[in-house]
């Protein structure tokens, strides 16, 4: 009888999971009416493989990092609120099967909130961003914004630790980030080899961008791809891997330089710098002398530095300075808790007329964003997460120093300290992919951590 009801709760799980995914298929060729057919059938796939990625949640993870960077391209709006688009889809997705992922696993998550202080503030960062909503000057925003930053910092992160159960888990998920930058790193090669990809018009010429909606989103995520791939090359159990690593490895470095991204040369400058303090200082003079002889010989590279020291009136840096100026006085109108998360363009317009004829009003400075959005408290918080999280991370690498974990603690370190660079001159806050392959990696870390506390427990009794 227990068989017989069992195989009858079978076939009634089967004939829900076929209605709701026929529901599904039909509720979004309605959604994209006007879209085509390729699109429809795209969002439709998706779609219909959810009830797959509630019962293994992890699968998500994996598709997300494996595919998602190669198919952004078909549509580059973040906004949720706008119109049903396939980001937004993915966001949801991310909040609805990450929540559920870290809701069956619930026990283990509280405890490690309470062992991780900077997950703690990082919850405080988004509590706070949440009570802007109430108050902010443009609350739809707010929400855009609170959304994206959900999903793709502390939801996915707490995702990565409760999914990650084996190092098998950690070690396929680094896989799907490798492997998921390959096609946008071709489409890189083929746009630097063609002189293609994102037209700059202060540069007058056109940038890399891979598959990606901008430059720096595709430097950054080269270059956050080739920092798990250190980790992976020094791992001494995927040796059989290491050249294969390897050349990818120096590929993705090649991309994120050629992609002329200011931002991210200096974040590869200043995590190459930390790097060769903690290892060996000959490696920084070796890296200084490489840098010099970029400078010297290759023209782009000249010509990006050198705009910097004599910028033209059209210059990004110029640009960047300009906004500093004109938005700083806004925060002394509210100084504490800023104008909302996500309210910068708005505030911006206000300060600056002549923002609405450029390109974009965003900061392009993630330190001065927090200050007028969420004032001194939200910057605060938001230091707080990092500095909590180094302070971890040198107490782990210490403790873990000559072992196999000792390199995902350092390219972790080395990613979070080119990213605290970067946010001088970019939006990486507003980034979602860097946030997503930054979170997931340090989640995956910590998952793997906490298995190795348990093993090392059990060793402990026997």
């Amino acid at each position: 009888m227990k068989i017989l009801n069992l195989s009858m709760k079978d076939k009634k799980s089967q004939v829900f999971e076929s209605i709701f995914l026929i529901g599904l298929f039909l509720v979004t060729l309605i959604l994209l009416i006007d879209q085509p057919l390729a699109l429809k059938l795209t969002f439709a796939a998706v779609i219909g493989v959810v009830p797959f990625f509630i019962k293994k949640p992890i699968y998500f993870l994996y598709f997300l990092f494996l595919f998602t960077p190669s198919i952004r391209a078909l549509t580059r709006n973040e906004q949720i609120l706008e119109y049903f688009n396939f980001n937004a889809l993915l966001h949801i997705m991310l909040l609805s099967i990450g929540a559920w992922s870290i809701w069956q696993a619930r026990s283990k998550i509280i405890k490690v909130v309470r062992n991780y202080r900077f997950i703690c503030y990082l919850i405080a960062f988004v509590v706070l961003a949440f009570v802007s909503v109430f108050y902010s000057i443009e609350k739809s925003s707010t929400i855009n914004h609170l959304i994206r930053l959900a999903s793709s910092s502390l939801v996915i992160l707490l995702f990565a630790i409760s999914v990650i159960k084996q190092k098998k888990d950690f070690y396929n998920l680094m896989y799907a980030i490798v492997l998921g930058a390959l096609i946008p790193g071709l489409v890189g090669y083929y746009e630097l080899f063609t002189s293609a990809g994102w037209y700059d018009s202060a540069m007058r010429e056109f940038r890399i961008n891979g598959t990606f909606d901008h430059p720096v989103i595709f430097s950054e995520y080269m270059f956050f791809t080739a920092l798990v791939l250190y980790a992976l090359i020094r791992d001494k159990s995927q040796d059989r891997f290491k050249y294969l690593f390897g050349s990818i490895f120096v590929s993705n470095l090649i991309l994120a330089v050629s992609s002329l991204t200011r931002g991210v040369w200096n974040g590869i400058i200043a995590a190459f710098m930390v790097f060769a303090g903690i290892k060996n200082v000959k490696w920084l003079i070796s890296g200084l002398i490489v840098f010099f002889l970029f400078f010297v010989f290759v023209e782009p590279i000249n010509n990006r530095v050198m705009d910097v020291i004599r910028p033209s009136a059209d210059s990004s840096f110029t640009t960047r300075l300009t906004i500093i100026k004109s938005t700083l006085p806004a925060f002394v109108s509210s100084p504490l808790f800023g104008y909302g998360f996500g309210a910068f363009d708005m505030v911006h317009l206000d300060y600056n007329e002549q923002a609405v004829f450029w390109e974009s009003p965003q900061a392009h400075n993630d330190y001065l964003r927090l200050l007028i959005e969420l004032g001194i408290v939200g910057l605060f918080v938001y230091l707080a997460v990092f500095i909590s999280l180094f302070l971890l991370i040198s107490r782990l690498y210490k403790k873990y120093k000559e072992t196999n974990f000792e390199t995902y603690l350092l390219s972790i370190a080395l990613l979070w300290v080119a990213a605290g660079v970067i946010s001088i001159g970019d939006n990486f806050l507003r980034t979602v992919e860097s946030q997503q392959i930054a979170w997931a990696y340090t989640g995956a870390v910590i998952g793997v951590l906490e298995i190795k506390k348990i093993s090392d427990r059990f060793e402990a009794n026997r």
